[in-house]
């Protein structure tokens, strides 16, 4: 696996919680040449976004979008089919997590880039169909949480168009988080 991310500090919070997993931390541009741009280099089929949906300000955010842009720009020829695993995707995947606007500053460029990309709406409508197979089944496994027969593909699809249908929500005030304020647990719930 390999990580872009502008605090080392975080980074070594996640190798030490996935120890048993070899985590890169790709640092620059130069670190994807090392690790991505080589003859032999592994190549990436996926990457998954997981950032703030705010344009870079910091040099550290900026360095965050050169490094991933140094991936996306990688060169891509789909591998031969083998005769295990996944099929090889046409185009590589981007996942985008964060789902405020649907259209992240970071999406946006992978999308130039050629990938494929994926709304964070697609990933929160698809890990609440799991959950709510998992629930209904009172069964935590992949295989119930993976099983659209449970409540039939076309209730499904009825519930993927209508999130994907919504709009982005747009505030028309300041945005607060009222877990934070001072008041008591109580003003929470007055509305």
């Amino acid at each position: 696996l390999f990580l872009v991310n502008r605090d080392p500090a975080e980074v070594e919070a996640v190798q030490s919680s996935l120890s048993h997993l070899t985590i890169i931390h790709l640092k620059n541009s130069d670190d994807v040449e090392t690790y991505l741009g080589q003859s032999g280099s592994p190549k990436v089929l996926m990457m998954v976004g997981a950032i703030p949906a705010t344009a870079p300000v910091t040099p550290e955010e900026r360095g965050v979008y050169s490094t991933v842009t140094t991936i996306l720009i990688l060169p891509y020829v789909k591998p031969a089919q083998i005769d295990e695993g996944l099929p090889f995707p046409d185009k590589r995947m981007f996942l985008e997590m964060t789902y405020k606007p649907r259209l992240t500053p970071m999406l946006k460029v992978a999308l130039a880039h050629g990938w494929h990309g994926i709304d964070g709406i697609q990933a929160t409508i698809e890990q609440g169909l799991a959950q709510q197979r998992m629930w209904y089944l009172s069964d935590p496994s992949l295989r119930a949480g993976s099983d659209r027969s449970i409540f039939g593909i076309e209730l499904e699809d009825s519930t993927r168009k209508l999130g994907e249908s919504m709009n982005d929500i747009i505030p028309t005030c300041t945005e607060v988080d009222r877990a934070l304020l001072n008041d008591d647990a109580d003003a929470l719930t007055d509305h």
